[in-house]
């Protein structure tokens, strides 16, 4: 095991650190020294999200990483989470791209890497969250999580996250209060139909780009203009959205 700890070690570790009311500094300096090891792996998939990008000629935007601080760690053990050993995302990546397509294609590209899970909650989300979450591990076991959102599903996880740190915490998690939750799970909606939307004009504008020049006719014409038109009005609405967002997320936060 990395860091001179084994399985159990780490295990009885995470058990100290979830029991204490204030975590012994002998445990904090321990879990420091093993969540430096996982910057190695995470730099390898950082690496590997981007050569999958390039051949499924995807363009990525935010891409962020960080390891998990102890905080979150202590949070996850005390809300069940049981073994500190089998904690998926102690480090973790995200990348965003503009359609869902685009992370079917990062996915499909992704197989070849050393894969432990895939969780898509595009569709079966989790309290209004939509993304698709790889769990990946190097040679000795180390896991990395990458998060793979399209800018829709981006927009909203910020707003949940922002108003968690306003309301409760508990809204993360489907929690606090409920006029809350019903505002974020409307949100989403809203996202996912956006998402959808994106996703239709795509598979019509393919199906117009392989029509033959020679049968591109007045009616082809007119689906390509209509289309145009939709994808515009659609472009407005990403916007609104956005804004939307960014008012609910300022709503009671101090200046």
């Amino acid at each position: 095991m990395v860091s001179g700890l084994s399985k159990g070690a780490i295990d009885r570790l995470g058990k100290r650190l979830r029991d204490a009311e204030q975590p012994d500094s002998s445990d904090v300096s321990a879990y420091v020294e093993w969540s430096v090891s996982f910057e190695e792996p995470l730099r390898e998939v950082l690496t590997i999200v981007d050569a999958a990008a390039e051949r499924a000629g995807v363009l990525l935007g935010e891409k962020t990483s960080r390891i998990k601080q102890l905080y979150s760690i202590i949070a996850k053990l005390r809300r069940g989470h049981p073994r500190l050993s089998s904690i998926d995302d102690i480090a973790g990546c995200r990348a965003v791209v503009e359609r869902e397509v685009d992370i079917n294609a990062l996915v499909l590209q992704l197989a070849t890497a050393n894969v432990k899970r895939v969780r898509d909650y595009r569709n079966n989300d989790r309290n209004g969250y939509r993304a698709v979450h790889m769990t990946i591990v190097d040679d000795v076991g180390r896991a990395v999580e990458l998060q793979l959102r399209t800018e829709i599903q981006h927009v909203w996880a910020g707003l949940c996250e922002r108003r968690a740190a306003v309301v409760d915490h508990a809204v993360k998690y489907g929690g606090g209060p409920l006029e809350e939750q019903e505002r974020l799970q409307e949100l989403s909606r809203r996202g996912r139909i956006l998402d959808a939307r994106q996703m239709e004009h795509d598979a019509r504008l393919a199906r117009i780009q392989l029509t033959p020049r020679e049968l591109f006719d007045t009616a082809w014409a007119n689906e390509l203009h209509t289309l145009d038109v939709e994808m515009t009005e659609r472009r407005e609405q990403v916007e609104e959205f956005r804004a939307i967002c960014e008012s609910y997320a300022r709503e009671g936060a101090q200046s």
